[in-house]
Formats: C-alpha cells, sequence, structure tokens
C-alpha cells in the first residue's frame, strides 16, 4: 500500500499544533502578562496616575509590535488561551468522532452573540478598571486571571 503524503493544509495544522504546544509549555504567560498591560494602564487612568514603563506594559509593547509586523499570527500560534480552547475544541471533536454522536449545532444568531460577548467582557473590565472598582469585583474572577492561575499552578481561588 503507497505511503499518502499529507495535503499541505494538514502540514500547516501540524506545524501551527507544535508551535501552539512550544509556546503553552515555554512561555504560557505571555497572553496573560500582556493583557495585565492592558489593566494596568486602565487601572492608571482610572487613579489619575502616571503610567510607566513595566514588565506589563513591555510585554504588551512587544506582543503589538509583533502583531503589527506578523499580523494575528501570536493569537493564532502564540496565544496559550487560544491554544487551550483549541486543545478542547480537538478534545470534544476527538470524542464525538469515537462514540460517534454529534453535539447539537448553535443557530448562526447565537454564534454572532457569542462573538460580541467577548467584547463586552473586555468593555465591562475596562470600565471597572477606570472606575477603581476591577480589584473589587473582578480580581481573580475574570477568564484571563483564571488562566494564568491555571499555567502557574496556582488553583486556590
Amino acid at each position: 500500500m503507497k505511503k499518502r503524503k499529507p495535503t499541505k493544509r494538514k502540514r500547516i495544522r501540524y506545524i501551527r499544533a507544535v508551535i501552539q504546544l512550544l509556546f503553552l509549555i515555554l512561555y504560557p504567560a505571555v497572553f496573560a502578562t500582556s493583557f495585565s498591560g492592558i489593566k494596568e494602564i486602565f487601572k492608571k487612568m482610572g487613579q489619575g496616575e502616571p503610567i510607566v514603563l513595566s514588565a506589563f506594559l513591555t510585554a504588551l509593547l512587544v506582543i503589538c509590535f509583533y502583531t503589527i509586523l506578523f499580523g494575528r499570527f501570536f493569537c493564532g500560534y502564540g496565544c496559550a488561551f487560544g491554544t487551550l480552547g483549541d486543545g478542547v475544541y480537538a478534545l470534544s471533536s476527538w470524542i464525538q468522532k469515537k462514540t460517534k454522536k454529534k453535539l447539537p449545532k448553535m443557530s448562526d444568531k447565537m454564534i454572532g452573540i457569542f462573538q460580541y460577548l467577548k467584547y463586552l467582557v473586555l468593555l465591562a473590565i475596562i470600565l471597572l478598571c477606570l472606575m477603581g472598582h476591577y480589584d473589587l469585583v473582578m480580581s481573580g474572577r475574570n477568564p484571563w486571571d483564571v488562566f494564568s492561575m491555571i499555567t502557574a499552578g496556582s488553583f486556590q481561588l
């Protein structure tokens, strides 16, 4: 039997998976650190304090610069938060294939709602930072803080 050569699309998926795994293992905190840079900027603005260059802000600037040069490469290949989502999706697909059962499909309307929901969460976090209430309401409870706790191996809430 002749062995088939993987298609270009499959090779790209394998390369992406390897890069994602490397970023997840070697640099899991890059995403959470750059998000903390955004949080820090808005907290300082809300408190009326000057914005100073910190490790969080430096990580954010590096990610922004990298994104300007290479487009959404970091989002698709280097973001550990996205890698975790891709892993859950791949595991779900594998389970569905093995059990021969499909999850119910969401309507296009629901998909659209969920796509905008992430922006509402981000807006709520920004507003809480500007008003100085972030630490009281969201600290340790938003998806990015929880993700950074998981990657750090800290499971205390």
